[in-house]
């Protein structure tokens, strides 16, 4: 098997295991208390790894809710999207075991 074929299967494969740890925290709100530090990198991670780099210009810092989410975000600037991913299930999998 040539290297491209390697890389796109560990690929698929890291997607798979993405969707997979996204459906269990999309399974599990509310049922495990996790700390407010710990849904801002989940949620950075997540736009991330799905979005790749935040371009937005940041909210005001009184809009509170919004500017949280968009440090959240933009503290990963500059991962790869692929990179996000696997922080994301290695961040996540802890949590909820």
């Amino acid at each position: 098997m040539n290297r491209l074929a390697i890389e796109i299967i560990k690929s698929k494969e890291l997607e798979k295991e993405f969707e997979q740890t996204v459906a269990l925290v999309n399974n599990n709100k509310g049922k495990v208390n996790v700390s407010t530090l710990q849904l801002t990198n989940i949620y950075g991670l997540y736009k991330q790894a799905t979005y790749g780099d935040n371009n937005h210009e940041a909210p005001y810092a009184i809009q509170a809710t919004a500017y949280a989410k968009w440090s959240a975000w933009n503290k990963y600037k500059g991962l790869k999207p692929s990179e996000a991913k696997r922080q994301y299930i290695d961040y996540v999998k802890p949590i909820l075991a």
